[in-house]
């Protein structure tokens, strides 16, 4: 698989964590601690559990679902909305 491609789906999950982060903002705090545990334990699960699909295609969508996980997980701090307190005078 060429450079090329592959840094053109991981720009793109990175691209897609940090777009859905703005649009959306933070939900809860525990559901981005969930996404980097996820993205944790998922890359350090051996290859050969998964020697019935390994290919250059999987590989890549893998490697992309943790990267998404880990960005999506790790800048969520960067994107809560915080209240702005609305002060009344009469």
């Amino acid at each position: 698989m060429s450079l090329a491609i592959v840094t053109f789906t991981y720009t793109v999950s990175l691209i897609l964590a940090l777009g859905l982060l703005y649009l959306f903002g933070a939900l809860r705090w525990y559901w981005h601690a969930f996404s980097v545990a996820a993205a944790l334990v998922l890359g350090v699960i051996p290859m050969r559990v998964f020697d019935a699909w390994l290919s250059p295609v999987f590989d890549l969508a893998y490697g992309n679902l943790i990267v998404f996980l880990l960005v999506w997980g790790i800048a969520a701090p960067f994107f809560r909305r915080h209240h702005m307190p609305v002060h009344h005078h009469s």
